[in-house]
């Protein structure tokens, strides 16, 4: 502000208003030419942009190449961690770890990455729970503060990986740069829609796979696999050991039913607790059987 030759001094009012909204006031004499203060400033500005826009190509591009590489999971998450020098964490839509890069000593974080996924004591905490629905609605990442009870100790960034309006996982970012937060917002916005597109791709194939593999299950239980021959030539096609004794396993949940009736969850929510339960049941078992075969019969899981 140059107050004269109007103004002997600024109004108290003006001040007070600045103060209010956090804004600077600077008085400078009228011997001061306006252009001597701007063009430092619009300096300072242009060359501070030009950094924005080159960093934002960047991020862009190495996002671009890794879609158009078909890389995976691990791949972009290590990545968006290179490009923040940031901690990333990149959970499935139940939570479960699907990858990790960069370094933290935050409790919580290393207890999920040793737990494999978020534990339930965090996930069905309220506060977790008012901060997920607040990241579903924005659809975009959110600044999460410290939680320390539940050893979140430190502020972090969270957002939802969508794809054809389902979640499909979860980006966790700590430690990043807090001068370049807006690169980082959009950093992670970037890494969303490639891990969309890598996600739903993985999900694709695995389905591909899991039917063949069910297809042949089922033949095996119902005694339609053909001759022994055939059974031999499709259990080398799916990497089925066929020596040895077999044992097959029914888990089923009891009153699926009656449990969706009750609570009237929609279509596509029975459709993602079924995806979600053979999810888990296979997890299980493949961790003792590597090449178990598996598959989901509506609300029951079958295993050889």
């Amino acid at each position: 502000m140059r107050p004269l030759p109007y103004l002997r001094r600024l109004p108290p009012e003006m001040i007070t208003e600045a103060d209010r909204l956090k804004v600077p006031l600077f008085t400078i004499s009228s011997d001061v030419q306006f252009v001597d203060l701007m063009e430092p400033l619009l300096e300072r500005i242009i060359n501070a942009e030009h950094w924005r826009l080159k960093r934002s190509i960047e991020i862009h591009r190495r996002f671009t190449e890794l879609v158009l590489d078909g890389k995976g999971v691990n791949e972009i998450c290590r990545t968006l961690a290179d490009l923040l020098e940031s901690a990333v964490v990149v959970e499935d839509a139940s939570f479960h770890l699907l990858a990790h890069a960069g370094g933290s000593t935050d409790p919580h974080r290393k207890e999920t990455i040793l737990r494999q996924g978020t534990p339930h004591r965090v996930l069905f905490d309220p506060q977790i729970q008012r901060t997920l629905r607040e990241v579903e609605a924005k659809r975009g990442p959110v600044k999460v503060p410290a939680f320390p009870h539940l050893g979140m100790s430190r502020e972090r960034l969270i957002a939802p990986i969508f794809a054809a309006n389902q979640v499909l996982g979860y980006i966790s970012i700590l430690d990043h740069p807090p001068h370049n937060e807006e690169l980082a917002f959009m950093a992670i916005e970037q890494a969303a829609l490639v891990l969309a597109l890598s996600i739903a791709k993985e999900r694709e194939l695995s389905e591909v796979e899991g039917r063949v593999r069910g297809e042949f299950l089922e033949d095996l239980l119902h005694g339609t696999y053909g001759d022994e021959a055939a059974a031999q030539r499709r259990a080398r096609h799916v990497g089925y050991p066929m020596q040895g004794s077999h044992i097959v396993v029914l888990v089923d949940i009891d009153d699926f039913r009656g449990f969706t009736r009750a609570r009237q969850i929609s279509e596509d929510a029975i459709q993602a607790l079924k995806r979600d339960f053979l999810r888990r049941v296979t997890a299980v078992v493949r961790a003792s059987y590597q090449r178990a075969l598996v598959q989901g019969r509506s609300d029951q899981v079958v295993a050889l």
